[in-house]
């Protein structure tokens, strides 16, 4: 049955036939809400290939019902809507966990459950309580990534109030989703206070866990007993479930497709070859062997030609009958591999192959997408980057969602990885760049994933052509059309601005947020209320680049601008506003702990952490995240007043909450975890706790590299931080060796960074070099700690050479390190060095005293101890004096900080006048003993 209506754009159509609903809108499809049969009935001839798929679930579902039944829970809560992120990697199982999911619903009374299917970039004016006609309905959106603005339309109009006694639960699925960057991040709307962030219950998203050893073993058996029974074959001999907890094994085949793929490899060779394969190898080898292979009997003539137009299909999304037709024309007639004579029958061959999966498509993908990811990057696509061209002028959108997922498969690899994704996707950005339309680059920029390493030059290059092209529309639009567009080079400019910032582009970075950040203002100027929250967003944005770049004043003055903003906005609007202020406040204690002020950003940093614990308070799945990520930034803060013990007990905290979130979603905050843990290790070194710190750091180790191996591109560099880290831990307790080797395992990852962006890893391999050199040093190796330090300094005079404000206070130090190795070699130019350290030392205090006093102490104390070693004492002492000069007023105003340190150069400065001979500086001492004895009785009684 279907019905039909006459009217303006906010006229709704819903087309309904069973339970099938299409909703309409002016006259165009929106959105899809389709019921599936679950599981879908095999092909009369199934084939291996099938068995892979997630709707045929010809493999019994191993595993995760704690899972369903969490989420079975979920579904019957109270909460009228309810949305949940579940992600995980290509063939973790997402589908199949979701089908299982749909077929327990659909067989609850009073619901139903749909899959969702955009068929626009915009599904405003949708509102779904009305659609569906069900009292409870689960909404499940695959590859939901690929879809972010028509899903936030969808999620925003869950606001409506929802129908007495009605329930909605939506579940997303994704390969990677984060709250702070990304398609999950644009759903939200902070302008209008519609955060749909509020009805996702966790906040987080869930990652599938991977099987157990025994579950690896039993989806492996059964894949293998299925398919030769498919294959009329004997079932072969199988290694025994031991063999599946072995470490190498593990690691390989994590996830139950690629333990899938190699129960059908096992039938073309054996177990334990099939076994020694990693995801991808399998993956190559079912795409030729099974489905090329099998594809190519399919045929007589054209056989290539045949290939051709599967892996177009694949690559594109999908095709209609009317759509079939008209590619195999054109590729025909492109590719030169000769003409069909009989066009349908020849795609209906195919079609047998490949059914449309998704509504309304007639001639399907391969599946599952690494097979036929692999198929694409094997010699099937005729003509490469002109066929992914002719795809992407069809359908840019899927194409290039697709592109980037054969990407995030194949070319992230940390061997033998594959360039042609990365190639096919500048081709696009190029085209993008050449089309006057903004659609390629667009799609190009929501489809990008911002988190990774490799990704992140050509997400400039696609935000730097979009605000070119809306600069060029702004400047040539009336004064109406101005405003429309006006937001929109604002958005871009901020996204920009990050994304130079994440490759080292900081002057560059600055430039940008400083434009977003005046075109916010004169939007705020035309529409306060409407363009605050955009603004105060840009000014938080401003903060950090400025501090990049080494303005600090100039950084804290705009966090406090944004804060203001915040603290505006939130008394209007509390409940809306509150996070947001939170957030700007956890800003500005960093911008205010980098200009020395440790009160107020402590201050501040409390305030941030009251803020969210109210906020936790009324939603704890919502805000348990931020609160811990807020009490790590307090500890830190503490730490610096030298607040060691309320330290450690609010980093614990932080540790404690990250360790419960983990242990609800461990992937998801996996990460959180182990930053968290980093920071509790340097607290524990502070108060003494070494082998707890080096237990800590050990662990937040490990994490890293379990990260690491899922997803190397992007968290290698946190687990290069975490080993530099270690390495200090390992030396504290004597553990020297130990810390030489991860030391040295820290430096060559941050020399693998460096190489592939220069600009971004420079500096954190300056940074490993500096702490290599005092490993080397401690174990005897003068002349490589000596080698090591000096490449350490070079880099970071490049690096002054281009932005002497940020890289100073870096070179600074590295040249004290220098001049230590130098005088323990004997070198005379450790006096110059530690000079030169001073000298840059002094500059810096000039500016910021209360950031870098101690620094300047510090390195003080180097060249005086220099100046005695080279037969200079008197000059050695009046350095040394210098350095009590400037220390002592330091103390009363932050004595947990200052009052060890200075006792520590009285005492040096005493003794190496004792050994020179030499009487110290009576008034000096009188007004040491002044200051530090009310503080040294104290602690004495």
């Amino acid at each position: 049955m279907s019905q039909g209506a006459q009217g303006d754009f906010n006229t709704q159509i819903s087309v309904i036939g069973s339970s099938y609903v299409t909703v309409t809108i002016n006259g165009q499809d929106v959105i899809d809400l389709e019921p599936r049969a679950f599981p879908q009935p095999l092909p009369e001839n199934p084939t291996e290939i099938d068995l892979l798929k997630a709707a045929y679930a010809q493999i019994p579902f191993v595993g995760r019902e704690d899972l369903v039944r969490d989420f079975l829970e979920w579904c019957g809560s109270a909460a009228s809507v309810s949305c949940r992120t579940v992600v995980g990697r290509g063939g973790a199982g997402k589908t199949r966990f979701a089908y299982e999911l749909y077929s327990r619903v659909t067989n609850l009374p009073d619901w139903k459950a749909f899959f969702l299917h955009f068929w626009k970039d915009s599904a405003r004016g949708v509102n779904l309580w009305k659609e569906v006609e069900s009292k409870n309905a689960l909404l499940i959106a695959d590859y939901a990534s690929d879809a972010p603005a028509p899903l936030a339309d969808l999620l925003r109009s869950l606001n409506h109030p929802a129908p007495k006694g009605h329930r909605i639960r939506v579940l997303l699925l994704a390969r990677t989703a984060n709250w702070d960057q990304g398609w999950l991040a644009s759903l939200r709307s902070e302008r209008t206070a519609e955060d749909v962030d509020r009805i996702f219950h966790p906040l987080g998203p869930i990652d599938l866990q991977p099987p157990n050893p025994q579950q690896r073993h039993d989806i492996f058996r059964k894949t293998v007993e299925k398919a030769a029974e498919v294959q009329r074959k004997p079932v072969p001999a199988l290694p025994p479930p031991e063999k599946f907890a072995q470490p190498d094994v593990a690691e390989r085949l994590s996830d139950p497709l690629t333990l899938m793929m190699a129960a059908l490899i096992t039938l073309e060779s054996d177990a334990y070859s099939a076994l020694s394969l990693n995801r991808t190898e399998l993956a190559y080898k079912v795409a030729d062997r099974l489905v090329a292979g099998r594809m190519t009997g399919t045929v007589r003539d054209h056989k290539k030609l045949f290939l051709h137009v599967a892996a177009y299909a694949t690559l594109i999304g999908g095709l209609s009958q009317d759509d079939a037709l008209s590619v195999l024309e054109q590729e025909s007639n492109e590719t030169h591999l000769g003409e069909a004579q009989d066009p349908l029958p020849f795609l209906q061959k195919l079609q047998a192959w490949l059914p449309g999966e998704k509504s309304k498509s007639w001639l399907g993908t391969i599946q599952p997408d690494i097979v036929g990811e692999a198929f694409l990057l094997g010699p099937y696509l005729q003509g490469g980057e002109q066929a992914i061209l002719r795809a992407a002028a069809r359908s840019s959108a899927s194409t290039t969602n697709t592109l980037v997922r054969i990407a995030q498969d194949f070319s992230l690899l940390p061997e033998n990885s594959r360039l042609e994704p990365l190639q096919w996707l500048t081709k696009l950005a190029e085209r993008g760049e050449a089309d006057t339309g903004l659609g390629t680059l667009v799609e190009l920029a929501n489809a990008l994933p911002q988190s990774s390493v490799v990704l992140r030059q050509l997400n400039v290059r696609i935000f730097s052509a979009l605000s070119a092209r809306f600069r060029l529309l702004h400047e040539a639009a009336d004064e109406a059309l101005k405003q429309d567009v006006l937001p929109l080079l604002a958005l871009s400019l901020n996204n920009l601005a990050n994304g130079q910032s994440g490759v080292g582009q900081r002057e560059a970075a600055l430039a940008t947020a400083q434009e977003a950040v005046e075109l916010r203002r004169e939007l705020a100027g035309w529409n306060r209320d409407a363009f605050l929250p955009d603004l105060a967003t840009s000014l938080d944005n401003l903060a950090v680049m400025r501090s990049e770049v080494g303005q600090r004043e100039a950084a804290l003055a705009t966090a406090q601008e944004a804060v203001g903003l915040r603290r505006e906005l939130a008394g209007r609007n509390r409940d809306a506003f509150l996070p947001h202020l939170a957030s700007s406040l956890s800003n500005l204690a960093n911008r205010q702990s980098r200009m020395g002020q440790r009160e107020a950003a402590l201050a501040t940093a409390q305030e941030a952490v009251e803020l969210r614990r109210e906020l936790a308070g009324r939603n704890r799945d919502a805000f348990l995240p931020h609160l811990a990520g807020s009490l790590n930034n307090l500890a830190n803060r503490q730490s610096e007043m030298g607040q060691r013990e309320a330290a450690l007990a609010t980093a614990q905290e932080a540790v404690e909450l990250r360790r419960e979130l983990a242990g609800r979603n461990r992937d998801a905050f996996l990460p959180d975890l182990a930053m968290s843990l980093n920071n509790l290790a340097n607290i524990q070194g502070e108060v003494g706790q070494r082998e707890a710190a080096l237990a800590t750091a050990q662990e937040a180790v490990e994490l890293r590299r379990e990260l690491a191996v899922r997803n190397r591109d992007a968290f290698l560099p946190n687990l290069a931080m975490s080993l530099n880290n270690l390495a200090g831990m390992q030396s504290e307790v004597g553990q020297r060796e130990a810390a030489l080797a991860t030391a040295e395992e820290a430096m060559e990852l941050r020399r693998g960074l460096a190489a592939r962006n220069r600009d971004a890893f420079l500096p954190d391999l300056a940074m490993s070099l500096n702490n290599l050199s005092n490993m080397q040093s401690e174990v005897g190796q003068r002349e490589a700690a000596l080698a090591t330090a000096q490449e350490g300094v070079e880099l970071l005079r490049e690096l002054v050479g281009r932005n002497r404000d940020a890289f100073l206070p870096d070179l600074a130090s590295a040249l004290n390190n220098l001049a230590n190795r130098q005088s323990a070699v004997g070198q005379r130019e450790a006096l110059a060095t530690a000079q030169e350290a001073v000298e840059e030392y002094r500059e810096l205090m000039k500016r910021h005293r209360d950031a870098f006093v101690q620094n300047f102490a510090t390195s003080c104390w180097t060249l005086a101890n220099i100046l005695c070693d080279v037969g200079k004492p008197a000059e050695g002492q009046s350095t040394y004096a210098q350095a009590i000069r400037e220390v002592l007023p330091e103390v009363n105003k932050l004595p947990a900080v200052y009052v060890g340190f200075a006792v520590t150069l009285l005492r040096n400065y005493l003794e190496k006048a004792k050994a020179a001979g030499l009487e110290p500086d009576a008034a000096l001492l009188t007004e040491a003993m002044q200051t530090l004895e009310p503080y040294l009785q104290k602690e004495q009684e």
